[in-house]
């Protein structure tokens, strides 16, 4: 199916993608059909070059004149982060391997056929990464036995984001409720309330509060309205905090975890968004590992600059390449659809609200840790 035409090298002349587009332009029955849609639309050539798109796309991404983006691929109309990986641009990079649009394309080639898939597409836009779901459309017609392709865009975005909110948000809230369930029914037939199992009813309905609380922040996040709250704290005490949080999660509780500190150091953030990250962190690296397995999390001095601070969270599951190239994407789960919030959670709170910058590494030799590198006083302008 990978074609080096298709996929990495071959692009027409300009001078042939605007005798392409001068043929479209002028056939009023085209511009019509597609001006009409209301989705974006696109013609592309064999090579996945644009030489004809609808008014959608223009207003879409703020775009004044199509002859601007002509000849261009559309990860690099959508501004894609992997568009610009290698000097071949859309679909030449290991991890295009992975993107519905690309291979909707790839397959609507090779089966003459329509095809439709849907693609997780993170995008840099204005210095800021955006997650989009999208379904692509791609259809493979020809013109004087030229092969041409019709792709449409919808943003599925709120349609999915929705599904997994609800989903993680039942899922979460069944799970706490059920655990406070459970002890209310040991009291009323025990007849008697000791301390500890009031400390531990206090804990459960603070679980249960902290999940409400953070699915609306991750809500507010998304658009921009989430207020950040600093405070200074000692690391070793929030660590703790994030594993104690664990100890009530029932299927997590009886995994095995390890603190690894090299010195408390004190810091400055937001100490609840901070307590999010590292709790999705540790919660993916426990579901990642087997019973068995130890999980480490910890926090350390940077070794290249010493006013950051890294917070990591280690198992010995090695992910794979699939896996890499979409763990921070939005909707993207390796526990079945409606889920994958976490990491994404991870990389929308740590980087665009708690000033660091979240991290992978995935091999034979250390297994997966994830780690966020932050500074040890945020300062928000």
């Amino acid at each position: 199916m990978y074609n080096d035409d298709l996929v990495e090298q071959k692009r027409k002349e300009i001078q042939d993608i605007l005798n392409n587009f001068d043929y479209f332009k002028t056939s009023d029955f085209v511009q019509e059909i597609m001006n009409a849609l209301p989705y974006v639309a696109l013609i592309l050539n064999k090579y996945r070059q644009v030489i004809f798109a609808n008014n959608t796309l223009l207003e879409t991404f703020g775009i004044k004149d199509i002859n601007t983006v002509l000849g261009f691929r559309p990860g690099e109309i959508i501004r894609c982060i992997h568009a610009n990986e290698t000097p071949h641009g859309c679909g030449s990079s290991e991890d295009c391997r992975y993107c519905g649009a690309f291979n909707a394309f790839l397959e609507s080639n090779s089966l003459n056929d329509k095809v439709v898939k849907e693609s997780r597409i993170t995008s840099n836009i204005d210095g800021k990464e955006v997650s989009f779901d999208l379904q692509v459309s791609s259809y493979k017609f020809y013109k004087d036995n030229e092969p041409y392709f019709l792709v449409s865009i919808s943003d599925i975005s709120d349609i999915k984001r929705r599904k997994a909110l609800e989903k993680v948000f039942f899922h979460d809230i069944i799970n706490t409720a059920g655990g406070l369930t459970g002890y209310l029914d040991f009291i009323l037939l025990d007849n008697e309330i000791s301390i500890d199992t009031l400390k531990e009813l206090k804990v459960i309905g603070d679980t249960l509060l902290d999940d409400l609380l953070s699915q609306r922040d991750l809500l507010s996040a998304e658009n921009d309205e989430l207020l950040i709250k600093i405070s200074s704290f000692y690391v070793e005490s929030l660590i703790k905090d994030v594993v104690d949080t664990i100890k009530h999660h029932k299927k997590l509780q009886k995994k095995k975890i390890q603190i690894k500190i090299d010195s408390n150091i004190e810091i400055s953030s937001d100490k609840k968004l901070l307590k999010r990250v590292l709790l999705n962190m540790l919660k993916n690296g426990l579901e990642a590992s087997n019973d068995n397995d130890l999980v480490v999390i910890g926090c350390k001095e940077d070794e290249d600059e010493n006013n950051n601070i890294v917070f990591f969270v280690k198992n010995n599951t090695i992910l794979s390449k699939s896996v890499k190239s979409q763990i921070f994407q939005r909707s993207f789960s390796t526990k079945g659809r409606g889920r994958g919030l976490g990491t994404y959670s991870m990389k929308l709170f740590g980087e665009r609200y708690l000033g660091g910058h979240v991290n992978f590494t995935s091999d034979e030799e250390n297994g997966t840790i994830f780690s966020i590198t932050l500074p040890k006083e945020l300062i928000v302008e």
